[in-house]
């Protein structure tokens, strides 16, 4: 069953991908996007798929200027998955995102 729903998700996730990328010509794309992510982000919270939906979920309400919701999706990933690989990635966003709300 975690494999079906981490399946589930990644699919998902490619298709938040294939909108973001289809975006760039057709910016109403990009809203196809944050939703395909946000839908997939509730499918797994499988260790490697769920940190990686929730990274990309976080810089898609980053390019909406929603800079809360993207702190959130980057603190759940350093709370509940410390050993993502990209995890570095993930503390220069949060410092980021929080030196711009000072």
């Amino acid at each position: 069953k975690q494999n079906d729903e981490s399946i589930a998700a990644m699919s998902q996730m490619a298709l938040g991908d294939a909108y973001m990328e289809k975006g760039r010509a057709d910016n109403s794309n990009y809203e196809k996007g944050l939703a395909a992510y946000k839908e997939a982000a509730a499918m797994t919270t499988n260790e490697y798929v769920a940190p990686k939906i929730l990274f990309k979920l976080g810089r898609a309400y980053e390019y909406f200027d929603k800079k809360s919701e993207a702190l959130d999706q980057y603190n759940k990933i350093l709370e509940e998955y410390p050993n993502f690989e990209e995890t570095q990635d993930v503390k220069k966003y949060v410092a980021k995102l929080e030196v711009a709300a000072v």
